[in-house]
């Protein structure tokens, strides 16, 4: 009887099967925030008093 596709998939995602983590290849932590275009445009946004939200029905 073949393997459904479930349990094949438990099989093959078990930890054995993992690579190395980055950290365990001692590769540093990737930045915490992405550095963005300081002269890019600013969108200003509604203030949120001002947000009417309508009741669902």
């Amino acid at each position: 009887m073949a393997k459904s596709i479930g349990k094949e998939f438990m099989e093959k995602t078990k930890y054995q099967y993992l690579e190395e983590s980055d950290q365990q290849k001692g590769l540093p932590q990737p930045p915490l925030e992405l550095e963005y275009d300081k002269d890019g445009k600013l969108i200003d946004l509604p203030k949120v008093e001002d947000i009417e939200v309508k009741p669902l029905d």
